[in-house]
């Protein structure tokens, strides 16, 4: 909250400021909830183990326990009386700003929240969370951040120190151990909970410190140095990049560093990324190091606070301040005397450097540990420097040690340090003295606080009396120094009088031990506060608390005091003991069912930071303003004159609307502008002020003759007055008046203000009565109950609890938007409010609004509003007027010259919802009206598709004097007839047929739209109901269609050939549906037939009921409809003049129905009675194919009169589709009367010339069925037709017997195998018998014979597919087949005669050529089988045969025929003898001797040296048998050869061929 500042004689030294909490900090133990919520911890009540409590409940367990015992902590490094005397000025949060302001390091428990001045750190940059336990005494850490303000060091109090960058990243850690291993990091965590091993100072510095040589140290540049300095006096210096500022060389290399690498304090080194520097020691100056300061102004300096090392004589300590500069090479550091002069240099730091013990072990630690308890005496700590801060300049230091006195030191190079001023605690808590100890002087002040001391006053109860120990400094400014008091008070101090210039009395915080130094004109303060609650324990381990209540503050310190060490010690142990039985051991209870119900106060802190910001007066009068302190802020504006009108405008901003806070507050702020404003922008849940106020705004807005005064005009009072009375009625001089007139800006606004008033009175007005309206709408619908939401205006059931809202919205709508709504609501008691009320408003846009009824809407609902013509003055057809009753009378503001100049931006031109409000003419001429009404229709058609709200509109605007809507009236009722009586049940009719579509359709198509779902059950009744009249009305329609063209009013409607007839529509209609469903035009004939009155029959006219009828039936193509076309011929007229004039039908070809209709309009009676007669003989005969499924349309009658071959065609047709294939054993006809039935039907249909096939004659008739008789395989019926015995033969026996071997060959060729006791073969088989047997015949019984052979030889015609009858009967030489079978059967040669009666079977019976090659492959069979011996009777057989050929007498043909047989007989004899396993040689020479006797002479010599060789064996043969018959004298041996010439060949052997044979060898 702001501080109250009153002006005092010295306010020009003061400051105003501000205090802002900017973050709040609550406990975030687990253990520790908010109000009314609870833990249970997770332990099995049966399990007295400890192994069933979480892991992290105990850490917090002994994280508690410990702190409880902080103050007997135990340290290495600081001194014990130490660890007590920080614990009461220190705190458990630090913070730490960077140094260029821009981010805040908050500590708290476990994490670092990063804030940035953008927000006025409120919101958080970054949050580092630690991974480690959380510390267990908080109030040892430091924060530190870098020069560049990127990277920030955070120490522990177990000395582990983190590093994270500006984003709340990890960069490494520096544990407190001495070496790094697998088990460092667990080893120190668990030291961490017993173990004190702080970290005295922090800081960051250059690592060149003050040099300008760059610092390479091993190769590796490094962009921060880190000074760590703990309690024992020990400087741990450490170099370290990021992975963005590490370097080699001066060139960026890879970033290799590890993911948040740990290091110890005095480990190995990362190269490039962290090294442990040097270390040094200040032991020999300052026994305890407990706080630091570097100063970076014209170099470097390190400047150190704590207990000193020397004493005097008369025991009284040094200085506890020594200052140190900081070298950039070896011993790095040199002492700086306090008068200036320099101490000896030791080189501490090669010493200590080689130093590799580890001062973490148990030993030295348990050394350390005594050393730190040595005896001290009571007032050891007291000067002991804990704080120090620099200056802004660094030109001063401010230290404060531990007894609260606080020392003001001089800085520089050359003389070190220099006490500038000392303060003690009197003169600190004169410093922060309350106001009314405000002109006491310090003597005074102490000599009263000794006075009430004495008496045995209250200190607490008097503000600013006493503050205790000053616990924390900083700076404003190079000046003004920051104190922070015990109890919470702060002061900012100036220089040199200590004077406070916050004001007269110091600032109270909660407490105040963490402070900044300004930065920016803010610091900021940690406010610590510790409230105690109320808790309750209830069964086994839930803490429940009850609710919290503020029981006062309780101050750590205060308690600490007032008890003794030992006390204090008993109370910790049994605090901490006592909360580690309730929270682990209450499961050991040997009731578990009891209810431990004992309410416990626990103590609840709260950390808040808090903004002290300087600030000027308006700022202060503006927060004033915000925090309602109104008096105050009117005191501030009176004091340092300030405008109060904002005053007055936050009071009524604030203030509900009444006619006393009008008075009390608008009537005192001088800007009448802003006034106006809030006239307009104010609302008010009751109307009656609302209008109240409007009135009042209204009443400073007539500024008429002001305007007026502008212009120079001698008459202005008369233009006042017209422009008051008739705002509208101004003539040419007054315009001109006005469009000349200047007027400022100022006054533009305040008529805008006024039309706005009017405006909102007005629609305040309409508001009420529509609401009224809303009410009654409400009730008549009963939703009364309902609550209901729409966008543009709401409607509720308690309107009166939403008026502002609505009213807000209502007021600023546009009111056609509004009445566009209305109509789509169906709210037309508003819409007619609008109307009557705002007709300026909404009557230009009537018709849009009117076209945002939902078209699905009954006109009869909207009936008033639909526009209505009437005849004027002028006798012209004009719109009527609507009757208007406006609010109030017009006011000059409504001038239209003057309202463009005020409102020059208004356009009449509007869109709402993409919707565009173009303004009609009012009143609009006929013709628009009429446009209006169609447009509407069609748009109700085809939005809704409810045909009869359209036609009802229609009818009204018929009523309404609206013109030429009557085309419109009948489309819409045939339209209404179609959806609704035609067919109501189909959706297919209501949803594709829109009124624009019906509108576009031809005559034609609109009866054909009425008759496109009809049946034979409704056809009569929809014609009569529905056709009938619409061609009734057809002439007239015509008519007055063709009149409103001429006029051009509305798009032009199609229509028929105006010259036809109404009928011919009906019958093309028919013809049209003829060809695809006759039954309906069947149905329609039988309606007309002419035994019918005249007024019940459809076509009243016999001629055209002859001539349609007979266009249908003979342009109808299809052929299942012959019962159909049998009932239309019923339906014809019988016409009874008889004359020779006729008409032949036969002449006709194909035509179409319309025709066909055509050709018939010009034939009178008796040609129609003549295509009647044609007709029944072309339906008998359609009769007789259908019966025989051969039926045709009855226009191939027509077409095929005269063509032969159509004729011959369906003679064919009828006769072979009369039965099925006898291979399924299924006929059509059961006997062979049926089949000679047939035949009588097509003779019958013959006529003898004179039928329908009368261009075939009878023989062919009988050639056609008796093929047909065959193929079916009724030879019984076609033997007795072919050879009747009581009739001559019908046919030819040689056109029979080729009709026969036809047929035969059909059945062959369909085969699918050659076994002819089976299928079509033995149809094919069966055939050929049917008549006696001739020679042809017998050779077509042969082959199918030989086809038998065969196939049961399963011959093939390619590897594994066995030979078909067509092939073998297509197989150019059938000997080829004889050599398959040899070649596939290899015993096959044994049956030679079997084979040879084949040959001749296959067509070679005498043919001597054939039975010598067939000899001729047996022997080669058989010489394949190597039976030699079958081989060399074979070729004796040729032999012979070549014998008995040539003892023929001699013919033509038998040198031809000897030449074949023997060119086949040398070659196969030749093959024979010359196989080497012929064992009889003289067998061999013979057949040899055949070869080369028969063989030609070119061949003759190779033969020769052969059958020579075959020679020599053979005599060899014979010497070796007459050897072994040694006795026996050999017989004389005949040469073969003679033999063979003597025995046959003598003829073959003689002449010039023997010789030139033997002259080659001999």
């Amino acid at each position: 909250m702001a501080k109250q500042i009153e002006p005092t004689k010295s306010s020009s030294e003061r400051i105003l400021y501000d205090i802002d909490v900017v973050a709040v900090w609550k406990p975030e133990d687990e253990l520790d909830q908010e109000t009314g919520s609870q833990v249970k911890l997770h332990a099995n009540p049966y399990d007295p183990s400890y192994s069933q409590i979480p892991k992290h409940v105990f850490k917090q367990v002994t994280h508690r326990l410990v702190r409880s015992l902080e103050k007997l902590a135990i340290s290495t490094t600081v001194p014990r009386s130490l660890i007590q005397a920080r614990l009461k000025v220190a705190s458990d949060r630090f913070m730490q700003l960077s140094p260029n302001c821009q981010y805040l390091a908050a500590l708290s428990d476990h994490k670092i929240e990063i804030r940035t001045s953008k927000s006025g750190f409120e919101t958080n940059h970054a949050i580092f969370t630690s991974k480690r336990d959380r510390d267990t005494f908080p109030k040892w850490r430091r924060l530190s951040w870098s020069p560049d303000s990127k990277i920030l060091a955070a120490s522990r109090s177990d000395g582990t120190i983190e590093i994270i960058d500006e984003n709340g990243n990890l960069v490494c850690v520096i544990l407190s151990s001495t070496n790094i291993n697998s088990d460092a990091e667990t080893d120190a965590q668990s030291r961490s909970s017993f173990f004190l091993e702080p970290v005295a100072f922090l800081c960051f510095i250059d690592p060149k410190r003050g040099s300008n040589k760059i610092l390479s140290f091993e190769g590796y540049i490094y962009q921060y140095e880190l000074l760590v300095v703990t309690f024992d006096g020990i400087l741990r210096s450490y170099l370290i990049n990021t992975t963005e500022t590490a370097a080699m060389d001066g060139k960026e290399t890879l970033f290799h560093l590890r993911p948040n690498a740990t290091y110890s304090r005095e480990g190995p080194s990362d190269p490039g990324y962290f090294v442990y520097y040097h270390k040094f020691s200040f032991k020999q100056w300052l026994s305890t190091t407990a706080c630091g300061a570097v100063i970076t102004l014209n170099g470097l300096m390190l400047c150190l606070g704590g207990k000193s090392s020397f004493e005097d004589d008369d025991e009284t300590t040094l200085s506890s301040v020594a200052c140190w500069m900081l070298l950039p090479e070896r011993p790095f550091y040199r002492k700086l005397e306090l008068e200036g002069s320099n101490s000896r240099t030791i080189d501490d730091t090669s010493q200590l450097s080689q130093e590799t013990a580890d001062y973490s072990g148990f030993f030295y630690r348990l050394i350390n540990i005594f050393s730190t308890w040595r005896n001290t005496n009571k007032n050891f700590t007291d000067e002991i420097i804990h704080n120090m801060v620099l200056s802004p300049n660094q030109q001063h230091l401010l230290t404060l040690d531990f007894s609260g006195a606080v020392k003001l030191w001089n800085l520089s190079l050359n003389k070190g340090l220099e006490l500038n001023r000392s303060f003690n605690q009197s003169e600190l808590n004169f410093f922060a003295r309350g106001k009314e100890f405000r002109d006491l002087s310090l003597e005074e002040f102490i000599d009263k606080v000794s006075e009430i001391k004495n008496e045995g006053g209250d200190f607490t109860s008097i503000p600013g009396f006493d503050n205790g120990k000053v616990v924390s400094i900083g700076w404003w400014s190079n000046d003004a120094l920051i104190f922070g008091y015990q109890y919470g008070l702060m002061i900012i101090a100036r220089l040199p009088e200590m004077v406070n210039i916050l004001g007269e009395s110091p600032e109270s915080f909660k407490s105040c031990r963490e402070i900044t130094s300004q930065c920016n004109n803010c610091f900021l303060v940690i406010e610590h506060e510790v409230k105690s609650v109320k808790a309750r324990m209830i069964n086994d381990g839930f803490v429940r608390y009850s609710r919290e209540q503020e029981e006062g503050d309780i101050d750590d310190e205060e308690s600490e005091e007032a008890e003794s060490q030992l006390s204090r010690l008993i109370s910790a142990l049994a605090n901490s003991l006592h909360y580690v039985t309730d929270t682990f051991l209450w499961h050991f209870e040997n009731d578990t069912t009891e209810s431990r119900g004992k309410i416990v106060t626990v103590s609840r802190k709260t950390y808040r930071l808090n903004r002290i910001s300087k600030i000027s007066p308006l700022e202060l009068l503006n927060r004033k303003i915000n925090a309602l302190d109104y008096d105050d802020a009117l005191v501030i504006a009176k004091t340092y004159d300030l405008d109060t009108d904002v005053i007055y405008q936050a009071q009524w901003q604030d203030a509900e609307v009444s006619e006393s806070a009008i008075h009390d507050y608008l009537d005192k702020i001088h800007d009448r502008e802003w006034v106006l404003s809030a006239c307009i922008r104010t609302f008010s849940n009751k109307p009656d002020l609302l209008r109240l106020l409007l009135n009042y705004g209204l009443k400073d807005t007539d500024i008429l003759d002001k305007i007026l005064n502008n212009g120079a005009s001698s008459n202005k009072d008369e233009i006042i007055k017209l422009l008051r009375e008739y705002p509208f009625k101004v003539n040419s001089e007054v315009k001109e008046f006005l469009g000349k007139l200047h007027i400022s800006e100022k006054d533009i606004i305040i008529c805008k203000y006024r039309h706005y008033f009017f405006k909102y009175l007005d629609r305040l007005r309409t508001y009420e009565v529509i609401v009224e309206e809303k009410k009654k709408h409400d009730i008549e619908n009963g939703s009364m109950e309902d609550f209901e939401d729409n966008d543009g205006w709401v409607t509720f059931v308690d309107y009166a609890s939403t008026f502002v809202d609505d009213y807000a919205v209502f007021r600023d709508l546009n009111i056609a938007a509004l009445a566009m709504d209305y109509a789509t609501e169906e709210f037309f008691k508003g819409l007619n409010v609008l109307f009557t009320h705002h007709g300026s408003e909404t009557l230009p846009y009537r018709f849009t609004i009117l076209e945002q009824i939902p078209e699905t809407v009954n006109p009869d609902d909207y009936e008033s509003f639909l526009p209505s013509v009437i005849l004027n003055s002028n006798g012209e057809l004009v719109e009527r007027l609507w009757h208007e009753q406006p609010w109030r009378e017009i006011d000059w503001v409504d001038n239209p010259i003057l309202k463009q100049r005020i409102l020059p931006n208004v356009s009449e031109e509007l869109e709402v919802g993409g919707i565009k409000l173009n303004p009609v003419e009012y009143p609009a001429q006929s013709t628009l009206i009429t446009k209006w009404y169609i447009d509407r229709a069609h748009k109700i058609d085809s939005v809704s598709g409810q045909v009869d709200k359209a036609l009802e509109l229609i009818h009204h605007g018929i009523r309404k004097n609206v013109m030429n809507l009557e085309t419109l009236e009948e489309n819409l009722d045939m339209l209404a007839k179609l959806v609704y009586d035609c067919y109501p049940n189909l959706d297919s009719v209501s949803k594709s047929m829109s009124l624009k579509e019906f509108e576009a359709l031809t005559e034609a198509e609109i009866i054909r739209v009425f008759l496109q779902y009809t049946d034979e059950k409704r056809i009569v009744s929809d014609i009569k109901k529905f056709i009938i009249p619409f061609l009734r009305i057809l002439p007239s329609r015509r008519a007055r269609l063709n009149h409103v063209l001429k006029d051009d009013i509305i798009d032009k409607i199609p229509i028929s050939e105006p010259e036809s007839k109404p009928l011919d529509l009906l019958y093309n209609y028919i013809l049209d549906i003829s060809s695809s469903n006759l039954k309906l035009v069947c149905t329609i004939f039988e309606a007309s037939k002419p035994s019918l009155d005249a007024q019940e029959r459809i076509i009243v006219s016999d001629e055209d009921l002859a001539r349609i009828a007979l266009a249908c039936l003979y342009g109808n193509s299809r052929t299942d409809n012959w019962q159909d076309m049998t009932r239309i011929y019923e339906c014809l007229p019988i016409f009874d003049e008889v004359s020779d004039e006729s008409f032949d039908i036969n002449s006709l070809q194909n035509y179409t129905p319309y025709e066909f209709f055509s050709l018939f309009k010009s034939k009178n009676e008796i040609q129609l009675q003549g295509i009647i007669d044609s007709l029944e003989l072309h339906l008998n005969a359609a009769e007789i194919l259908t019966r025989y499924d051969n039926a045709v349309p009855l226009c191939w009658f027509l077409q095929s009169s005269n063509d032969y071959i159509l004729q011959k065609q369906l003679c064919i047709q009828l006769a072979r589709r009369s039965g099925s294939g006898p291979e399924n054993d299924e006929d059509r006809f059961k006997n062979e009367d049926e089949w000679t039935l047939l035949l009588k039907e097509i003779l019958n249909l013959h006529e003898n010339g004179k039928g329908v096939l009368s261009k075939i004659s009878t023989e062919e008739i009988y050639k056609i069925f008796v093929s047909s008789l065959l193929s079916y395989g009724k030879f019984n019926l076609a033997r007795k037709i072919i050879l009747p015995t009581d009739q001559p033969q019908p046919l030819d026996i040689t056109v029979a017997e080729q009709l026969v071997i036809d047929a035969s060959r059909e059945f062959f060729d369909n085969a699918p195998s050659g076994n002819m006791y089976h299928g079509y073969m033995k149809l094919a088989y069966e055939c050929l018998q049917i008549l006696p047997i001739s020679d042809t015949l017998q050779s077509e019984i042969e082959f199918i014979e030989a086809t038998h052979m065969l196939t049961e030889q399963k011959v093939y015609h390619q590897p594994g597919i066995l030979i078909h009858p067509m092939q073998i009967r297509l197989a150019p030489n059938k000997l080829d087949l004889i050599s398959r079978l040899l070649s596939t059967n290899e015993d096959a040669y044994y049956d030679s005669k079997s084979i040879m009666e084949l040959a001749k079977k296959l067509g070679y019976r005498n043919d001597k050529v054939a039975e010598v090659k067939v000899m001729a492959m047996l022997a080669d069979a058989a010489l394949r089988d190597s039976n030699l011996n079958f081989a060399y009777n074979m070729c004796i057989d040729i032999v012979k045969i070549i014998k008995t050929i040539s003892n023929m007498r001699n013919n033509d043909k038998k040198e031809t025929l000897l030449d074949s047989v023997k060119d086949i007989a040398w070659r196969i004899c030749y093959e024979v003898a010359k196989q080497d396993i012929f064992q009889n040689l003289e067998k061999q020479m013979i057949l040899m001797g055949y070869a080369l006797a028969m063989c030609p002479s070119d061949q003759a010599a190779d033969i020769l040296n052969i059958w020579r060789k075959i020679d020599n064996e053979y005599r060899l043969e014979l010497i070796r048998k007459s050897n072994e018959k040694s006795l026996e004298k050999p017989k004389l041996v005949k040469p073969v050869v003679e033999r063979v010439e003597s025995s046959l060949l003598t003829p073959l052997l003689k002449g010039d061929r023997i010789k030139s044979v033997f002259s080659r060898f001999f």
